[in-house]
């Protein structure tokens, strides 16, 4: 119903991960809302989560340069 509400997808993508889902579904619907999202402070909640995501998923470098940016 709401294919590009970044605030859904970043959820989503949230309760993916915390339920164990696969880290790589989880991902691109954070990244997805990344692309989506106008508001600093929703952009950095997902950042965060991207962060957390990429570490897990052993993207260290990634997840360093994601920080950095915030």
């Amino acid at each position: 119903i709401f294919p590009n509400n970044y605030g859904l997808l970043s959820c989503l993508g949230t309760v993916l991960a915390l339920a164990g889902d696969t880290t790589e579904r989880a991902e691109k619907l954070c990244e997805q809302a990344l692309e989506e999202c106008q508001s600093t402070k929703s952009r950095a909640t997902i950042c965060a989560t991207l962060c957390f995501l990429y570490r897990r998923s052993g993207k260290v470098e990634k997840a360093e340069n994601l920080a950095r940016s915030l």
